[in-house]
C-alpha cells in the first residue's frame, strides 16, 4: 500500500501541457508528498521528477478516450494497487500550482474535509471567474464556483461518491459539468468549504475564445449547455435554472460593447439554443427519466 498526502490525477494527450503540470509541483509541494497518475491519451512517454516529495505514475492508453472514462481509469487503478491519500484532486492537464498552494492546504490534512479552491487565470493572476473574498461553506448554494480543478476531495470519500458519470464531459455524449454531478453527489455525504487561499492556475477562459472559430464556440457552448442541463435535471435543480438562457444574451451584449460581434452572434445563437434544450431535457426527465440516471 502507498499512502501519501496528495494524489492528483490529471488525464490528456499533450506531453507540453503535463510535462507544465509537472513543473509546477517541483520543488513547491513545502514538504507534503504528492502521488500525480497521469492517464496519458498520447504517445508514451517516460515521466520522470527529481523531487523526491513527488512521485509519478502513468497508465500510457494511447488513444482518444472521453474525460470521464479516464478519470474512472485512474480511479480503478488507486482502488487496485491500494494507493491512497489524505486528498484527491483532478488537475487539467494545463493546470499549474504554486508553493502557496501547498502551504495553503497543510493545516486541512489532520481533518481533511471537502473543500473548493480558487482558480486564478495564468495569464495574470485574476480570478477565472467570481469568488467570495472570505472562506464560504455550504452545498449546492457554492455550485457556481464548482470544477474539476476546484475539487480537493478527502480520500475517504471517494469510494462512497462512486465514479464520474461517464454520460457527462468532454469527449462524451453531454459535454460537460461531470465535475459538477460529482459535486453535487459528494454534497450528500459532506458540505464543501470554499478557501480563497487555495489557489491553482488555469488559463482563462476569454483567451481561448479568441482563438477559436464560431463553430468551435459553438460547439463548446453546446456541450456546456447540455452537460449543464443534464446534471440539474437529475437533480431536481432546475427551478434554479430562471437565468440560464437569459445569461446568454448578457453575453452578446458585452461581446457587443467590446465590438467583438462574431462572439455576440454566438451568444444570440445560445440563448435560443439553451431555450430549446431546456425543453428537451424537461421532456427526457418526464418521459424517460432512466436516461438521467447515474
Amino acid at each position: 500500500m502507498i499512502k501519501t498526502d496528495l494524489i492528483m490525477l490529471s488525464t490528456g494527450k499533450e506531453a507540453i501541457l503535463l510535462e507544465g503540470l509537472i513543473e509546477s509541483i517541483e520543488g513547491n509541494t513545502e514538504g507534503l508528498g504528492v502521488h500525480l497518475l497521469l492517464v496519458n491519451q498520447g504517445p508514451q512517454r517516460n515521466w520522470t521528477s527529481q523531487d523526491p516529495k513527488l512521485s509519478i505514475e502513468s497508465i500510457e492508453v494511447g488513444q482518444q478516450m472521453s474525460l470521464s472514462a479516464a478519470r474512472n481509469l485512474g480511479l480503478k487503478h488507486l482502488s487496485q494497487k491500494n494507493i491512497e491519500a489524505k486528498y484527491l484532486l483532478f488537475p487539467d492537464d494545463d493546470s499549474t500550482f504554486k508553493a502557496d498552494f501547498f502551504q495553503a492546504i497543510k493545516p486541512h490534512l489532520d481533518l481533511p474535509k471537502p473543500l473548493l479552491a480558487k482558480i486564478c487565470n495564468v495569464e495574470d493572476g485574476g480570478d477565472y471567474r467570481s469568488y467570495p473574498k472570505i472562506e464560504k461553506c455550504g452545498k449546492t448554494e457554492l455550485k457556481g464556483i464548482v470544477a474539476s480543478v476546484s475539487l480537493i476531495i478527502p480520500f475517504a470519500l471517494i469510494a462512497e461518491i462512486g465514479p464520474f458519470d461517464e454520460k457527462l464531459g468532454v469527449g462524451a455524449k453531454w459535454g460537460s459539468s461531470e465535475d459538477l454531478d460529482y459535486y453535487l453527489r459528494a454534497c450528500q455525504l459532506e458540505e464543501f468549504c470554499f478557501l480563497p487561499e487555495l489557489k491553482n492556475y488555469h488559463p482563462s477562459r476569454f483567451g481561448k475564445y479568441e482563438q477559436l472559430g464560431q463553430p468551435q464556440i459553438k460547439k463548446r457552448f453546446a456541450s456546456y449547455t447540455d452537460g449543464y442541463l443534464a446534471v440539474h435535471f437529475r437533480h431536481r435543480l432546475e427551478h434554479q435554472l430562471g437565468l440560464f438562457a437569459s445569461k446568454a444574451l448578457g453575453g452578446a451584449l458585452l461581446s457587443i460593447l467590446k465590438l467583438n460581434f462574431n462572439l455576440a452572434s454566438v451568444y444570440l445563437w445560445l440563448y435560443f439554443y439553451r431555450i430549446k434544450q431546456k425543453a428537451y431535457f424537461r421532456s427526457l426527465r418526464k418521459n424517460n427519466p432512466e436516461a438521467l440516471a447515474l
